[in-house]
């Protein structure tokens, strides 16, 4: 039964002394266990199912077979024999299989992820991020409100629908576990949007810092053609008294000593 379930919470209440109440637990998260009741939940169809087989075999039996056909039982024993076999060959079993089953099925509410180990002789482990929850519901059977139980079925974001839900039975105080859970799901979700939020800024910044780091490398570069076109008058003074050609200032220089100008303007606006 246990594994046509892809994801089962674990969760146990107080009359399971050796594991820790599942809704409203605080502090450390810790190993949890489904409440017990879901045991009997596994076991009823295999029992309805072994006791119908008994009923009708030993009408069967008192009807059509004389006293002492099988194995030399009477009428009145026959029915004593078959349902002490019964319960030796498959009930006894299945009792032994389902508190397995249960006893490996765990579930650790961890900060940030829903972590559920399960498995008899092949562990298996899934991990539900409280930040890809989407929704939460429960159902009961009419053997599960007989026993005082629920079924929650977790939504996630998924690709497939059967990757998306994840199944929770044996749950005693449903409302108790799903607020838990909310809480760390809303938890998750705002830790989520204050790490974008960071990440913004952080990636602002570093534009605002490249953006100002080329200003100062161009202003760095305007002041030293600044510097030469301030110069340039005396190093023509300079050429003309040592009998050397003035050299003319070309276009370049011209639209670079303009290219300053704005500049100069535009910072001291």
């Amino acid at each position: 039964m246990g594994n046509g379930i892809e994801a089962i919470l674990m969760s146990s209440e107080s009359m399971n002394p050796d594991s820790q109440p599942l809704a409203g637990a605080q502090g450390k998260a810790g190993m949890r266990h489904l409440d017990s009741r879901v045991k009997m939940v596994w076991e009823l169809p295999t029992l309805i199912t072994l006791a119908v087989f008994w009923l009708v075999a030993s009408v069967a039996y008192f009807t059509f077979m004389p006293g002492g056909a099988i194995l030399g039982l009477s009428h009145a024993f026959f029915p004593i024999a078959l349902l002490l076999a019964a319960l030796i060959l498959v009930g006894l079993p299945l009792h032994i299989w389902v508190g397995m089953i249960y006893d490996n099925f765990t579930i650790e509410l961890a900060p940030q992820d829903i972590i559920i180990r399960e498995g008899v002789f092949t562990r298996k482990t899934t991990v539900i991020p409280y930040a890809r929850i989407q929704d939460i519901r429960s159902e009961r059977t009419i053997t599960e409100r007989f026993f005082g139980i629920a079924t929650l079925e977790i939504e996630t974001a998924g690709s497939s629908k059967v990757a998306s839900q994840t199944l929770i039975p044996g749950i005693a105080d449903k409302n108790e576990l799903i607020r838990e859970i909310m809480r760390n799901v809303e938890i998750a979700k705002s830790g989520d949007g204050t790490s974008a939020r960071a990440e913004g800024v952080a990636i602002a910044q570093k534009s605002a810092s490249t953006m100002e780091f080329t200003l100062l490398a161009i202003l760095k570069e305007l002041k030293t053609i600044s510097f030469k076109l301030d110069n340039l008058p005396r190093i023509e003074s300079q050429r003309a008294v040592n009998g050397q050609k003035a050299v003319p200032l070309t276009q370049a220089a011209k639209k670079k000593s303009s290219e300053f100008e704005e500049y100069e303007k535009f910072r001291k606006k």
